[in-house]
């Protein structure tokens, strides 16, 4: 999985230095349909929950914030670097992050740049268990099985948190192509940033 989204974001720099404004509006789309699924998935009946064990820049925190429940392990980071090289989290990061931990959060998450432990992000209200080193795994085994007895009415509740706190497809779209278009003015040196923070 790690290494499919290595891949996913590789493409996406080649296509922005190539400045291929619908092939990168066709790859955030692309990264936009997981979002959108696990955004569906109490409606399927499905409860999702993503275990950070390594560092998730960007999209990976998107994608880990897309399920309803997060649990990282201790020395994982994560965080929205985009702005350092003159972008924005694209893929649903703005309203996952409003909608899970407020406005504020996001603000300061998004326009800092910061990366943040796995425990500041607890504290955010944006992960909801902190595993030792190593028992990321066991904690996920635990969450599942406790959850078995109320499922039907964990998937309900979340059912109606969806009408309660509503993210339209229309606006993640809209964001897409706005990301794509800022994407386009990225300099050299943007994107010699952006790759570094790839590699690290």
């Amino acid at each position: 999985s790690s290494g499919r989204s290595r891949c996913v974001a590789r493409a996406g720099r080649v296509v922005v230095r190539a400045r291929d404004l619908e092939s990168l509006r066709l790859y955030a789309r692309r990264c936009l349909e997981l979002v959108w699924w696990c955004e569906n998935a109490a409606s399927l009946g499905v409860h999702t929950t993503a275990l950070v064990q390594g560092d998730m820049l960007g999209g990976g925190l998107e994608s880990a914030l897309a399920h309803h429940t997060v649990i990282m392990e201790r020395s994982a980071q994560a965080g929205y670097p985009e702005v350092l090289f003159n972008l924005f989290p694209g893929m649903g990061g703005w309203n996952l992050t409003i909608r899970k931990a407020g406005l504020a959060v996001a603000n300061d998450m998004v326009l800092s740049g910061q990366i943040y432990t796995a425990e500041q992000l607890q504290r955010r209200g944006l992960v909801e268990y902190v595993a030792d080193d190593g028992a990321g795994e066991v904690l996920l085994d635990g969450h599942v099985r406790a959850m078995e007895p109320r499922f039907r009415g964990t998937i309900a509740a979340l059912q109606a948190r969806r009408v309660a706190a509503p993210i339209a497809y229309e606006s993640l779209q809209t964001i897409i192509d706005h990301w794509a278009a800022t994407a386009m003015g990225l300099s050299n040196r943007d994107m010699r940033l952006m790759e570094r923070l790839a590699r690290a």
